[in-house]
């Protein structure tokens, strides 16, 4: 007796992405360090392992070029596995400028270090930075969204939505 079963081929998961406002939103919230990674990221479409392993030597600034050469993965800075992985990429005056400004006069090393001169950590940027950027979005987003955005600040908007007694139409009196 054969048996034949035939389970089919699982569904490919939808490939999750920020939206450009939101991608703004990540940018704008950065600071330091993080809002160059996160402009590069969204400027480049480089994933965050590519990004960890940019050395100072891998920008060619005047000419607006990045040569993507080698990834950081768990710490340890690794050459790609493909040879299509190895590229260069153009990239826009605004954001040659603005790594520039990063890494100034910096000759060599990495372009985003931790604080112990070691690449940046994937895990570490998404965890400690990214996350409380987004949810802090996000939340500012559903309170603009209850409470609308036209007379207060964010600030302000955010110090109201803490209070456990605010209601939409208390706002308005």
């Amino acid at each position: 007796m054969t048996w034949e079963l035939d389970l089919g081929k699982p569904e490919d998961p939808q490939q999750r992405y920020f939206t450009e406002d939101q991608l703004r939103k990540i940018i704008e919230g950065a600071e330091g360090q993080y809002l160059v990674l996160f402009a590069l990221l969204a400027g480049t479409g480089m994933r965050i392992g590519e990004a960890s392993g940019l050395h100072v030597t891998d920008l060619d600034l005047d000419n607006r070029v990045i040569y993507v050469r080698r990834g950081v993965w768990n710490g340890q800075e690794l050459f790609p596995r493909t040879r299509n992985a190895i590229r260069k990429i153009d990239i826009d005056p605004g954001l040659a400028e603005l790594l520039r400004q990063h890494f100034r006069d910096k000759k060599v090393g990495c372009v985003f270090e931790a604080r112990n001169g070691s690449p940046i950590s994937g895990n570490s940027v998404l965890k400690r930075v990214l996350h409380p950027l987004t949810e802090a979005a996000w939340h500012r987003q559903q309170t603009e969204d209850f409470l609308g955005s036209d007379s207060q600040s964010t600030c302000e908007v955010l110090a109201l939505s803490d209070s456990p007694h605010l209601t939409k139409k208390s706002r308005t009196q």
